[in-house]
């Protein structure tokens, strides 16, 4: 009976006499799976194994073949590529040619297939072998030779025949202890390279990780790290290759971007030309990243250079010159032949000091490229635009500093410095790299204020901000300001009309370009001891986030995040008519509005706009209050 519950089902082929329907081949390599007007692909799974042939997760007009192997599955579950009838001709092998080809998509990598070949008349007469998926998430071609065959197992004997195949999946691992897990499995070809499939060509620079199809990217782990090309933790349509630094590496452990073979070119280094660049995504800023290039024919011939994260849990691009070699390691040999690329995350750091860490590593590419270009940072800085801004910061005097996660919300990104305690009174950071903002600060008498959301572990630190031209730093302007509260947001407004003692006043007939923040000014680190700030929304104008502004109480935009529809709430102590204003980062107006009375309580409804951060910019004749929301939908 149905008691209320729905089934479906689904029936094909009504024949009468023996299955399959007249016409119908018997099985054969290769094995593409498509044919299934023409070929009999019925299998036979043992073990725990379900087995079916599907259209391919990755790409709608393909067939594969799924297998999912229980919780309930045998160590040693697997699947007949066939009926028990085996192929329609034997496996053609002779000495000298003893591979088998398999595309297969698994999800994880490290994961154990064993392929069985053997005689369907006879099953004492088998050859069994073994590979390991080398990629997780993606398609993976692995080549079993059975001339090396797997331990415990007879040597393959040319004298038998061999005509049907089985393969295992995470062979020795029951489904109990794996879980249920699904894999797939396409283009079964006899030959090492998948025979009359696609010949993996050898792994050269630019590296994407993104042509699985088409280049072996094979690698090879040294020292306790692991490696392997999966989908993108931020962008599911793009690959890359993860590694895991274990909490057993040594502090040299690293992995060759390639076979031990190499690249299929050497890397065309000459003089002024000797940078590489790779985006790298790590969980910490501040990780010592090393980059070896060898002869892959004398290891002797090598030259090592090192970048450092800046950034933690977001994408970057670091660019190696290796005419600047690692301090006790060779200077680079323009008449060496430089042919294979190594890359060693936090160099100089055991896994049993750092723990269990994974990094990802994209475009590797020779010169400063490496990816998109990232624009200059220019005002308004909000450190949330990683991927479309370069917020390289320059430290000096004894700060470091990282776009990090903002400690009080998750979904927002801030500058963090920490004053060392070797500091000197004057340790601080440019907010760019030395060439400055992208366009000038356009200060001009009664508007030369810069405002500066900061976090300090202390109320009543004083905070210096000094303009300068990026091409003359003679040519400077200074003004301070004090933290009113410790370890929360505070905004601060620095007025350049009113400049520091001792330092030289405004000038409108100059250009500046150049934007430093000086923490705890005039005091060093061995008096203050290690100090952690935080700054983010460097606006060009005077700012505030609402709270601490008599002229609007209470506001409040909820939730926050969205999913595009949002309240703003809030008491209005002014006279006259208070504007609305919303835009994304780049300037651009998605919203305007206007608000009369003492109340404002709104519902904003933009489903329209893409996931992202924008300001929502409130004015009045008393001052402008911002605050940042982030749609995700």
């Amino acid at each position: 009976a149905g008691a209320g519950t729905a089934k479906t089902y689904y029936t094909d082929d009504v024949v009468f006499g023996a299955f399959p329907p007249p016409g119908l081949a018997q099985i054969e390599m290769p094995i593409t799976w498509n044919d299934t007007a023409l070929v009999d692909y019925t299998v036979t799974d043992f073990g725990g194994d379900s087995s079916a042939v599907v259209v391919d997760p990755t790409n709608a007009t393909n067939l594969v073949l799924m297998s999912t192997k229980s919780a309930t599955a045998q160590s040693w579950a697997g699947t007949t590529l066939s009926t028990p009838s085996g192929f329609a001709t034997a496996i053609p092998f002779v000495s000298g040619a003893t591979s088998i080809s398999v595309i297969v998509w698994s999800p994880d990598a490290g994961t154990i297939v064993r392929l069985k070949a053997e005689d369907h008349t006879n099953n004492a007469i088998s050859v069994e072998t073994e590979a390991t998926t080398g990629a997780a998430g993606v398609w993976d071609t692995l080549v079993f030779d059975f001339s090396n065959q797997a331990s415990g197992t007879a040597a393959i004997n040319f004298s038998n025949t061999y005509d049907m195949l089985s393969i295992f999946y995470n062979f020795g691992t029951d489904g109990a202890t794996a879980g249920v897990k699904t894999y797939y499995c396409d283009d079964v070809f006899f030959g090492g390279n998948g025979g009359s499939g696609p010949t993996l060509a050898q792994i050269d620079m630019p590296i994407t990780w993104s042509d699985t199809a088409t280049v072996d990217y094979t690698v090879t782990d040294f020292g306790g790290d692991s490696s392997a090309v999966v989908v993108d933790p931020t962008n599911a349509t793009n690959l890359v290759l993860m590694t895991t630094k274990s909490a057993t590496a040594e502090t040299w452990a690293g992995t060759t971007l390639s076979t031990p073979s190499g690249f299929a070119t050497a890397i065309p280094f000459v003089t002024g030309s000797t940078t590489i660049s790779v985006t790298v995504w790590s969980p910490d800023a501040g990780i010592v990243v090393r980059l070896k290039a060898e002869d892959h024919t004398d290891v002797t011939k090598s030259v090592e250079t090192e970048a450092m994260t800046t950034v933690a849990g977001t994408w970057e691009t670091l660019v190696f010159d290796f005419a600047n070699e690692a301090t006790g390691t060779a200077a680079i040999d323009f008449t060496y032949n430089y042919d294979m690329l190594s890359i060693f995350f936090n160099f100089g750091t055991d896994g049993a000091t750092a723990g269990v860490k994974t990094y990802y590593s994209d475009n590797v590419v020779f010169g400063s490229g490496g990816g998109p270009t990232l624009a200059q940072i220019d005002m308004p800085i909000t450190w949330d635009d990683t991927a479309t801004v370069d917020y390289t910061v320059t430290d000096f005097g004894g700060d470091s500093s990282a776009v990090v996660v903002d400690p009080t919300n998750a979904t927002n990104m801030v500058l963090m410095s920490t004053k060392s305690a070797t500091a000197e009174t004057w340790a601080g950071t440019t907010l760019g790299t030395p060439s400055g903002f992208a366009s000038a600060i356009p200060f001009v008498s009664g508007s030369t204020t810069i405002s500066v959301i900061v976090w300090s572990p202390d109320a009543g630190t004083i905070v210096r901000l000094k303009a300068e031209d990026h091409t003359d730093n003679t040519i400077t302007v200074e003004t301070e300001m004090v933290t009113t509260v410790a370890g929360a947001w505070d905004t601060l407004v620095f007025d350049f009309a009113n400049e520091a003692t001792g330092t030289p006043a405004i000038n409108f007939a100059n250009t500046y370009d150049l934007l430093s923040i000086f923490y705890g000014f005039g005091t060093d680190g061995a008096t203050a001891g290690e100090k952690t700030y935080y700054c983010d929304d460097v606006y060009f104008g005077s700012i505030s986030t609402g709270v601490e502004e008599n002229w609007v109480e209470d506001f409040k935009v909820y939730p926050n995040p969205n999913n595009g529809e949002f309240n703003m709430t809030g008491s209005l102590n002014v006279s006259g008519e208070v504007s609305i204003l919303i835009t994304d980062l780049q300037g651009r107006v998605i919203m305007e509005d206007s608000e009369n009375g003492n109340t404002l309580n709104k519902r904003v409804n933009l489903n329209h706009v893409s996931n992202g951060i924008y300001l929502i910019r409130i004015t009045s004749e008393s001052g402008t209050v911002i605050e940042k929301i982030t749609i995700t939908k």
